[in-house]
């Protein structure tokens, strides 16, 4: 059904093309999941890739999955922690693991705060938005519309900030002046 992998994307604009979690129906979300390349393969990644610490990876994976429907691509449990688990969003691969304060590995709730946000940009803002709300995330900035787009802020459990938005496909930086 897509016969291009993630890793295929050359320009950002092309990601569209891909399934968003929020903006299609059941049976098109379904099919992306099944899509086996895209979903399993190891070596599908960005030139950048995000990875968080979190202080309960099991959690954590449970809440991602719930709120962004995420897809747990894998995880390497040891000692009673994840030291490292993927988890794919739409076209993006998020790695996280638990804390290991041991070797400087600590979560929000450690450093009493966050310097990371995301922004998820999705067609159907309100669903996403609900989603993440009754799966336990809490409002920092509510839905407004802006030049850029319309969306708000969103803190998961875990301490990181969400921007959920629809971007504005005719924004114009100048409009910001």
């Amino acid at each position: 059904m897509f016969p291009e992998t993630v890793n295929s994307i050359q320009d950002p604009r092309e990601a569209w093309s891909y399934p968003s979690a929020y903006g299609l129906s059941a049976a098109m979300s379904a099919a992306f999941k099944e899509e086996d390349d895209i979903m399993t393969d190891t070596t599908i990644h960005a030139t950048v890739s995000t990875y968080i610490c979190v202080s309960n990876a099991v959690a954590a994976i449970d809440f991602y999955t719930r709120a962004f429907d995420a897809i747990e691509r894998y995880r390497i449990d040891g000692d009673g922690k994840i030291g490292h688990a993927e988890l794919a969003i739409g076209n993006t691969v998020i790695m996280l693991s638990d804390e290991y304060p041991e070797i400087g590995v600590v979560s929000p709730g450690t450093l009493k705060g966050a310097s990371t946000s995301f922004v998820l940009d999705i067609p159907d803002l309100d669903a996403a938005w609900k989603r993440a709300l009754d799966a336990g995330a809490t409002i920092q900035r509510p839905i407004e519309d802006n030049p850029y787009g319309r969306g708000g802020w969103v803190t998961d459990p875990f301490g990181y900030r969400w921007s959920i938005m629809t971007s504005n496909p005719d924004f114009n930086p100048e409009d910001m002046k």
